[in-house]
Protein backbone atom coordinates (compact mmCIF):
# COMPACT_ATOMS: atom_id res chain seq x y z
CA UNK A 1 0.00 0.00 0.00
CA UNK A 2 1.22 3.39 -0.81
CA UNK A 3 -0.09 6.84 0.77
CA UNK A 4 1.40 10.51 0.81
CA UNK A 5 3.00 12.04 4.06
CA UNK A 6 3.73 16.20 4.87
CA UNK A 7 5.02 17.47 1.67
CA UNK A 8 8.88 16.33 2.64
CA UNK A 9 9.81 15.45 -0.92
CA UNK A 10 9.16 12.07 -0.17
CA UNK A 11 6.68 9.14 0.23
CA UNK A 12 5.15 7.41 2.46
CA UNK A 13 5.53 3.36 2.03
CA UNK A 14 3.74 1.09 4.56
CA UNK A 15 2.23 -2.54 4.89
CA UNK A 16 -0.76 -3.99 6.52
CA UNK A 17 -0.83 -7.01 8.94
CA UNK A 18 -3.56 -9.35 8.32
CA UNK A 19 -4.70 -11.71 11.47
CA UNK A 20 -7.02 -14.03 11.25
CA UNK A 21 -9.60 -14.94 14.24
CA UNK A 22 -11.31 -18.51 14.41
CA UNK A 23 -15.30 -17.60 14.21
CA UNK A 24 -16.42 -14.60 16.67
CA UNK A 25 -13.83 -13.00 18.44
CA UNK A 26 -13.24 -15.06 21.73
CA UNK A 27 -11.31 -13.13 24.94
CA UNK A 28 -7.62 -15.37 24.63
CA UNK A 29 -7.23 -15.27 27.83
CA UNK A 30 -10.45 -16.45 28.90
CA UNK A 31 -9.86 -19.92 29.21
CA UNK A 32 -5.85 -19.83 30.04
CA UNK A 33 -4.88 -21.24 33.11
CA UNK A 34 -8.03 -22.95 34.39
CA UNK A 35 -9.17 -26.35 34.15
CA UNK A 36 -11.82 -26.03 30.98
CA UNK A 37 -11.32 -27.75 27.83
CA UNK A 38 -10.76 -25.19 25.14
CA UNK A 39 -13.81 -24.13 22.84
CA UNK A 40 -11.22 -22.95 20.16
CA UNK A 41 -7.71 -23.15 19.45
CA UNK A 42 -5.84 -20.08 20.33
CA UNK A 43 -2.68 -19.05 20.67
CA UNK A 44 -2.28 -16.37 23.14
CA UNK A 45 0.49 -13.15 24.17
CA UNK A 46 3.96 -14.12 25.38
CA UNK A 47 4.78 -12.99 28.82
CA UNK A 48 6.65 -10.87 29.41
CA UNK A 49 7.11 -8.57 26.40
CA UNK A 50 9.49 -7.46 26.04
CA UNK A 51 11.43 -9.70 27.72
CA UNK A 52 15.33 -11.12 28.38
CA UNK A 53 15.91 -14.05 29.08
CA UNK A 54 12.49 -16.21 28.29
CA UNK A 55 9.58 -15.70 27.69
CA UNK A 56 6.29 -17.61 27.96
CA UNK A 57 3.59 -18.64 25.69
CA UNK A 58 0.45 -19.98 26.71
CA UNK A 59 -1.73 -21.59 23.65
CA UNK A 60 -5.00 -23.76 23.93
CA UNK A 61 -6.13 -27.06 21.78
CA UNK A 62 -9.92 -27.73 20.93
CA UNK A 63 -8.85 -30.75 19.33
CA UNK A 64 -6.39 -33.16 19.93
CA UNK A 65 -3.81 -33.12 16.81
CA UNK A 66 -0.66 -32.33 15.71
CA UNK A 67 0.40 -28.55 16.82
CA UNK A 68 3.51 -26.76 15.95
CA UNK A 69 4.81 -23.68 17.07
CA UNK A 70 7.98 -21.92 15.42
CA UNK A 71 10.14 -19.06 16.31
CA UNK A 72 11.08 -16.82 13.27
CA UNK A 73 13.41 -14.22 12.66
CA UNK A 74 12.59 -10.71 11.23
CA UNK A 75 13.76 -12.18 7.90
CA UNK A 76 11.22 -15.08 8.11
CA UNK A 77 13.76 -17.59 8.76
CA UNK A 78 12.68 -20.22 11.34
CA UNK A 79 15.13 -19.91 14.65
CA UNK A 80 13.68 -22.52 16.61
CA UNK A 81 10.94 -24.98 16.78
CA UNK A 82 9.11 -24.91 20.44
CA UNK A 83 6.57 -27.46 20.03
CA UNK A 84 6.01 -30.18 17.26
CA UNK A 85 4.21 -32.82 18.80
CA UNK A 86 0.86 -34.80 18.52
CA UNK A 87 -1.36 -33.47 21.82
CA UNK A 88 -5.19 -33.76 23.47
CA UNK A 89 -7.20 -30.84 23.53
CA UNK A 90 -6.36 -28.34 26.87
CA UNK A 91 -4.33 -25.60 27.62
CA UNK A 92 -0.43 -25.02 27.20
CA UNK A 93 2.20 -23.01 28.04
CA UNK A 94 6.08 -23.41 26.62
CA UNK A 95 9.28 -20.76 27.72
CA UNK A 96 11.42 -20.00 24.79
CA UNK A 97 14.57 -19.34 26.36
CA UNK A 98 16.30 -16.84 23.50
CA UNK A 99 17.92 -19.44 21.64
CA UNK A 100 18.39 -20.79 18.10
CA UNK A 101 17.74 -24.55 16.95
CA UNK A 102 21.73 -24.87 17.84
CA UNK A 103 21.11 -23.82 21.52
CA UNK A 104 22.85 -20.54 20.97
CA UNK A 105 21.27 -17.43 22.34
CA UNK A 106 19.91 -15.32 19.38
CA UNK A 107 20.55 -11.22 19.08
CA UNK A 108 17.91 -9.42 20.57
CA UNK A 109 15.19 -7.88 18.25
CA UNK A 110 11.66 -8.85 16.93
CA UNK A 111 10.83 -12.35 16.48
CA UNK A 112 7.24 -13.69 15.57
CA UNK A 113 5.94 -16.88 16.81
CA UNK A 114 3.50 -18.97 14.90
CA UNK A 115 0.97 -21.80 16.12
CA UNK A 116 -1.08 -24.44 13.55
CA UNK A 117 -3.19 -26.88 15.31
CA UNK A 118 -5.37 -28.33 12.43
CA UNK A 119 -6.88 -25.54 10.31
CA UNK A 120 -5.83 -23.02 13.05
CA UNK A 121 -2.88 -20.84 12.51
CA UNK A 122 -1.93 -17.71 14.18
CA UNK A 123 1.66 -15.79 14.38
CA UNK A 124 2.87 -12.53 17.21
CA UNK A 125 5.04 -10.77 17.32
CA UNK A 126 7.66 -10.68 20.92
CA UNK A 127 10.92 -8.26 21.28
CA UNK A 128 14.07 -9.54 23.11
CA UNK A 129 16.13 -6.78 24.60
CA UNK A 130 19.68 -7.36 26.17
Amino acid sequence: MRGTGPDVGGELIYAAMDIEFPGAWIDPEASINNDEIPVFAVLGNNYPNPFNPETTINYEIKEAGIVCIEVFNIKGQIVKTLVNEYLTADNYSIVWNGTNANNESVSSGVYFYKMKSGTYISAKKMILMK
